[in-house]
C-alpha cells in the first residue's frame, strides 16, 4: 500500500497560489486517521495547507448535511466566501445545501480512468491548472482576514 500516494497534477502550484493570495487552505477529507497519516508522511501535505481535518474526527461523512456545521466549530469558515474543491457529487451536493457558495468537481478522481460526465449544477475541471490563472489574479488579502 502507498505506491499510488501522490499529487494530482498541478495540486501543489494551485496550494502555493492559494498562500500566496493569503487565503486559508483546509483540506477536509473522509479518510481515516491512519492512512491519512501515511499519505502526509509520503507528501507533505500537511505543510503546504493550513488545517487538515478528517470527517473521523466529527464522527459524520462528509455528506451528512450536518458535518458542515460541526466542521463550523472546528474551522471557522464563511460559506458565502468558501471555495470547496471535490471530486464527490455527494459530497459537494452536501456543501452546497450547506451554504459553500462555490463548489468544484474534479472530474477524473482516479487518474488511471477515464474523467466523468460532468455534473448538471457543479461547475468542474480535470486539473487544477484550469483555475490557476483566476487564482493568480486574486490580490493578497490584508493581514487579519
Amino acid at each position: 500500500m502507498g505506491e499510488r500516494i501522490g499529487y494530482r497534477p498541478h495540486v501543489t502550484d494551485f496550494l502555493d497560489a492559494v498562500r500566496d493570495t493569503g487565503l486559508r487552505s483546509v483540506i477536509v477529507t473522509n479518510c481515516h486517521p491512519d492512512p491519512l497519516s501515511l499519505k502526509l508522511q509520503r507528501t507533505g501535505l500537511d505543510s503546504r495547507v493550513d488545517n487538515i481535518i478528517s470527517s473521523h474526527q466529527l464522527g459524520k461523512p462528509k455528506e451528512d448535511p450536518a458535518f458542515w456545521q460541526d466542521l463550523a466549530g472546528l474551522e471557522a469558515y464563511q460559506a458565502a466566501a468558501t471555495l470547496m474543491v471535490d471530486d464527490s457529487f455527494p459530497v459537494l451536493e452536501s456543501a452546497r445545501t450547506a451554504g459553500i457558495a462555490q463548489c468544484l468537481a474534479i472530474l477524473a478522481p482516479d487518474s488511471r480512468q477515464p474523467a466523468r460526465d460532468r455534473h448538471p449544477d457543479i461547475p468542474s475541471i480535470h486539473h487544477f491548472d484550469e483555475i490557476l490563472p483566476a487564482l493568480r489574479q486574486r490580490q493578497p488579502l490584508p493581514s487579519g482576514q
